[in-house]
């Protein structure tokens, strides 16, 4: 293989001799890019053409193209040397026993270089160099890899920080980065200063860089809230072959650091924000300092003695419960913080005042208590009042119907429709769910009156049954002319009474059977005619007042036709006479010539 390769540089120095002009500049020029960058363990691929500058056709020539790739090796004295990687002639690739590119090396038809798996030592210079019957000459690339960086981890320093107190606030580290790379601090996304961080860069043993950057700052009280993050910039190969490497960024998570700092100001809340009677109260006491204090103290302010009474029962830490207000609890209460942190201002602290107003209802008190009583076609007037803390809002309510929104209920005409129970409920305006009511008993006097038609004829069988229905109150007391089995059915909240009897074994053919009701306010009764054929009195008084009803729609149909048939006439038959005043005639008007007379009227 030696003598092989010996053979092909001896012949390749015969080919320069017989085509290179002697002391001439090479009409061949070579081109591959530069630089070439990419990442550790990607391929490199360097390109490499050549083009005859003397006019010629590159491919005038049958004689092979003989192609060289070198890469420069650097000694122990410092000095480079070129290395060749490997040879080639026409189509034939003889590759050099490097062993650093051994079995790593590849050449392609149009002369590109692959280098498989970029390692660090890859980055040098190769040279491609060609010989043809145009010349020998040869072009240089410069190879750079990059290693690109592991995400960086930020570590948030895990104790509290006294405010203005210049303390580390986090850590940021990253690996297997090439070259060296740099890492940026950045506070709520503004960039910090350099300064503020210790930057340690060490070597891995496989020749790549680890960073660690520590943040040291001062927090202030405005930086409780605040986020850190870091960047680490590294470089990375370019968009393609020939461009130049790029700078990049690599962004960690953020984090935030617990500062202490002393309260400035106390602040009282009270839950709920509305309060009834009963409810129960959570009075909660806080500063904007931090930590909080452990333990508060709540006092209840008298303004008008100026004085405070302290409250002890119910205090728990930050919280003062109060289970079941009632309305002397109204009034106006303060907190103040008994121990902070040390050596943080506490108990000079001005107290928060809230005042807490307990709101109220008292019974709904009606008019009367004992049931109401009206004549009927009498007025109707009742009304309720209740003591509150804020305004009420009353309505009157019958049979879950809203009548009317207020205090007075004023209804005149009353009928015994309007008997019932009737409802005042109040509510507070401020405080909705809280509701009290109060009912009363309405009842309506007036003698009975039945209903139906005053006498009735009921045919007559072995057995049946009579009813009077009537209203009236007092509830009236009802006597039948017959005796039977009776009944009697009384709605109060009507004041309807329907009186039933039953009787039974009736032999005569017709008889009268009444119904009397009465009370202290008057009487009503109601006749029945027991009769076999009082299907026949019925039909014919049915009958009657349907032949009634038929005669009356018949009249109504002659007018309207008489009507209307005077109407036409009318408009058929003008008067044709002028019309004339102070009973004068009417001037005849001469003939004209030719005209035609009508001589049987002359």
């Amino acid at each position: 293989m030696g003598f092989c390769i010996l053979c092909k540089v001896i012949l390749s120095a015969l080919l320069c001799l017989c085509f290179c002009p002697g002391g001439t500049q090479s009409a061949l020029r070579v081109i591959v890019p530069s630089p070439v960058t990419v990442e550790l363990g990607s391929d490199i691929i360097i390109p490499c053409s050549y083009e005859v500058t003397d006019g010629s056709s590159a491919t005038s020539s049958s004689s092979p193209v003989t192609l060289q790739w070198l890469y420069e090796e650097k000694g122990m004295d410092g000095r480079t040397s070129p290395q060749r990687i490997l040879y080639k002639h026409g189509s034939t690739i003889y590759h050099d026993n490097n062993a650093q590119y051994k079995g790593r090396v590849d050449v392609s038809a149009d002369l590109t270089l692959t280098v498989r798996q970029a390692r660090l030592e890859d980055a040098r210079t190769f040279t491609c160099e060609v010989v043809s019957p145009h010349g020998t000459n040869e072009a240089h690339t410069t190879v750079n890899v990059f290693g690109k960086p592991t995400l960086p981890k930020i570590t948030a320093n895990s104790l509290p920080i006294p405010a203005n107190t210049l303390e580390q606030i986090a850590t940021c580290t990253s690996s297997n980065a090439f070259p060296e790379p740099v890492i940026v601090w950045y506070k709520d996304g503004e960039k910090m200063d350099k300064s503020a961080a210790e930057t340690e860069l060490a070597v891995q043993p496989d020749g790549l860089f680890s960073v660690t950057s520590k943040l040291r700052s001062r927090p202030s009280r405005a930086d409780r809230d605040s986020l850190y993050h870091c960047e680490v910039l590294h470089w990375a190969p370019g968009e393609g072959p020939g461009m130049p490497p790029q700078q990049k960024l690599l962004k960690s998570a953020a984090v935030n650091v617990t500062v202490h700092y002393p309260p400035q100001r106390v602040t009282l809340i009270v839950e709920p924000a509305t309060v009834k009677e009963g409810d129960s109260v959570v009075m909660e006491c806080s500063t904007d300092g931090n930590p909080q204090p452990s333990s508060f103290e709540f006092y209840r302010v008298f303004e008008k003695e100026e004085r405070r009474e302290r409250l002890a029962t119910g205090v728990r830490g930050a919280r003062l419960t109060v289970p079941a207000v009632r309305r002397s609890d109204s009034g106006v209460y303060a907190c103040t913080p008994t121990v902070t942190t040390p050596g943080q201002p506490g108990p000079g602290l001005t107290a928060d005042r809230k005042a807490l107003s307990v709101h109220f209802m008292g019974e709904v008190a009606p008019s009367s208590r004992a049931p109401v009583v009206v004549p009927r076609g009498g007025t109707l007037a009742v009304w309720c009042t209740a003591e509150a803390s804020t305004t009420l809002v009353c309505s009157w309510v019958k049979n879950d119907q809203v009548l009317l929104k207020g205090f007075k209920l004023r209804k005149q005409n009353v009928g015994y429709t309007d008997m019932g129970v009737y409802t005042c409920v109040c509510t507070l305006e401020e405080v909705p769910d809280l509701s009290r009511n109060s009912s009363v008993q309405v009842l309506v006097e007036g003698p009975p009156a039945l209903h139906g038609q005053p006498s009735t004829c009921v045919d007559v069988n072995e057995s049946l049954e009579l009813a009077c229905t009537m209203q009236g109150f007092p509830r009236p007391h009802v006597m039948w002319s017959i005796t039977g089995s009776q009944s009697e059915e009384w709605e109060e909240q009507n004041a309807l009474l329907i009186s039933r009897l039953a009787v039974s074994g009736l032999e005569s053919a017709q008889q009268e059977v009444t119904c009397n009701a009465s009370n202290r306010l008057g009487t009503d009764g109601r006749r029945f005619t027991l009769s076999r054929s009082c299907w026949l009195q019925n039909a014919l008084v049915l009958a009657l007042a349907v032949g009634g009803a038929l005669l009356l729609a018949l009249v109504v149909v002659v007018v309207v036709l008489v009507v209307k048939l005077k109407r036409r006439r009318g408009r058929a038959s003008p008067d044709k006479t002028p019309r004339t005043s102070n009973n004068e005639k009417p001037e005849q008007e001469p003939l004209k010539k030719g005209s035609l007379v009508d001589t049987t009227k002359v």
